[in-house]
């Protein structure tokens, strides 16, 4: 899954430009014929959706749980929106199933992940052996100690998701209110 992840996030970042580029255009062409759709400015959320899966599906690609469902989360929403809005702007239909594809392959990664080798502890305990006691005791002590940054890493994505997901909403929203 590591290649794929690797493969996909290039594929989808290159994605972006074509994307976005085609949703300026869908938008223009919206507006100058006073059609009423939205296909542009949903190209555009697809787009952004496209880029930041991508540099997730990168940045994860040696990762858990953490990332896969990030990556669900944000391709998930890109073909929702995709399919839902598409209007005059069907290419943006293509860019969706892209989403939806790369979607369900980290659903597929997720339940691999799930379902094989136990996360590692967050403890490890070690013993040693002190010598200046003639007696030889041996006294064990914990290594490892996450702080409170390392227990909160995994969710992280999770928070820049939703974050990105009310930022992306509000403008979505004001563009809904300007140009309507």
């Amino acid at each position: 899954m590591k290649t794929w992840k690797l493969v996909s996030g290039i594929i989808s970042i290159v994605l972006f430009t074509f994307v976005i580029f085609q949703s300026f255009l869908a938008g223009a062409y919206n507006t100058l014929t006073q059609n009423g759709q939205i296909s542009g400015s949903a190209g555009v959320i697809v787009a952004v959706m496209l880029l930041s899966a991508g540099i997730v599906s990168i940045a994860t690609r040696k990762g858990g749980k953490g990332g896969n469902i990030a990556l669900i989360i944000l391709y998930g929403l890109g073909s929702l929106v995709g399919y839902t809005c598409a209007g005059s702007y069907k290419d943006l239909i293509v860019w969706a199933s892209w989403c939806l594809i790369c979607a369900a392959l980290a659903v597929v990664g997720l339940v691999k992940i799930t379902k094989g080798v136990s996360p590692v502890t967050a403890q490890t305990t070690t013993s040693a052996t002190i010598t200046s006691n003639p007696a030889q005791q041996t006294v064990s002590y914990r290594g490892y100690e996450k702080s409170w940054l390392d227990k909160i890493d995994p969710f992280l994505p999770m928070f820049y998701i939703i974050w990105f997901c009310g930022i992306a909403a509000g403008t979505f929203f004001l563009l809904k209110l300007i140009f309507k």
